[in-house]
């Protein structure tokens, strides 16, 4: 076809990936056909949100596991063939291939309230296609609020239908009674939408 005798003559060729066959004749006539892959990588440009970890007022020191926490971001990014994943603390040391990464096996402790870590993801089909990344780790506390919330009742009127109103306020004022924080309180019919960020809490 024209699209083959094209692609003999060229020395260089502009593809995709896929799957190139080169026919290889010797002086007297014969022939072999040898195929090779040719692959296009995706050039590593994933999105890391701040990895947040809620701690107890007063402890300042949490546990970030990168493996299981940022890894299946990183390979949920589009990435067309298989990488490595690397974690460090500062960029030089990312860009060194003598440094040695953290341990993403194991929980890395931070150092202050809030570092960024580098992470490098490179192509093991070639080592050439590479991205250094970061993103922030933060700690943060756990809500200081009143837990001995009590039961509110009421009374139902004359058309007992088994309904009435209540003023979630008064709630919110229980809640946040004695505590050192600025919260923010919403509330939810059910624990799963209230685990769930997106969706619509009750309107007060």
């Amino acid at each position: 076809s024209s699209a083959a005798s094209d692609v003999y003559k060229r020395q260089t060729y502009n593809t995709g990936t896929r799957t190139i066959y080169a026919r290889v004749l010797s002086d007297d006539g014969c022939f072999a056909i040898q195929s090779f892959n040719v692959i296009i990588n995706n050039k590593p440009d994933p999105t890391i949100e701040d990895y947040l970890v809620c701690l107890p007022i007063g402890e300042t020191v949490g546990e970030f596991f990168f493996e299981t926490e940022i890894d299946p971001i990183i390979l949920a990014s589009g990435l067309n063939s298989a990488v490595t994943i690397n974690y460090y603390e500062d960029y030089n040391s990312a860009t060194n291939t003598l440094s040695n990464p953290i341990d993403k096996t194991m929980a890395f402790n931070n150092s202050a309230l809030t570092e960024t870590i580098f992470v490098e993801i490179t192509y093991i089909n070639d080592s050439s296609c590479n991205t250094i990344s970061s993103f922030d780790i933060n700690v943060g506390e756990l809500p200081d609020y009143n837990g001995t919330l009590n039961t509110f009742s009421t009374c139902d009127d004359s058309s007992n239908d088994g309904s009435a109103f209540f003023n979630l306020n008064d709630f919110s004022t229980q809640l946040s009674s004695g505590s050192s924080q600025t919260l923010t309180i919403t509330y939810y019919e059910s624990l799963q939408d209230a685990t769930d960020l997106s969706l619509i809490h009750i309107s007060e």
